[in-house]
């Protein structure tokens, strides 16, 4: 195509007029209707009714929601009382036989204490709002922590052991 043919579309689009007006006058016959009442045709109870049996059925399913919610509740509680638990258990089985006794022992008694004692207000916490991701992380966190301390506090010599003969 050279500059100066003319697309065929192009020459199409030149021939078309450039406002298009209706057959007839539309607005006269508008006006009139807008000035008239709806016509009633029934269909108003139907609806009614139709709303009516979608409200009943949103607030039975929200019953059932908030009931299988309660059973969700239930049982987050009943996992939370089952995980410290076995926590307990654990930290029982490692405090059994030969707990050493250093003489730093009371820093590290301290500490697991309080550590504890955090542990229980989030326990108290999560047991009030189950699904807290945040404190579920936090509680379970606390958890591993005094394991691992009470891990460190047995590697530690015992009194009136000379450093690096233990392993």
């Amino acid at each position: 195509m050279t500059v100066n043919d003319k697309d065929p579309l192009d020459t199409l689009l030149e021939k078309l007029p450039r406002e298009l007006a209706p057959e007839r006058d539309l607005w006269p016959g508008i006006s009139a209707r807008l000035d008239k009442p709806l016509p009633n045709r029934g269909h108003s109870k139907g609806f009614l009714a139709a709303a009516a049996t979608v409200l009943l059925a949103l607030m039975l399913y929200g019953q059932w929601s908030g009931e299988r919610r309660d059973e969700e509740q239930v049982a987050l509680q009943t996992l939370i009382e089952g995980i410290a638990l076995r926590h307990q258990q654990d930290v029982a089985a490692m405090q059994t036989g030969q707990w050493q006794t250093v003489g730093w022992q009371q820093p590290l008694n301290d500490g697991l204490d309080e550590l504890r004692r955090a542990a229980e207000e989030i326990r108290q916490a999560l047991k009030q709002h189950p699904t807290d991701k945040q404190l579920w992380q936090l509680w379970l966190w606390t958890q591993r922590r005094e394991i691992e301390l009470l891990k460190q506090s047995q590697r530690l010599p015992q009194t009136g052991q000379p450093q690096g003969e233990s392993i």
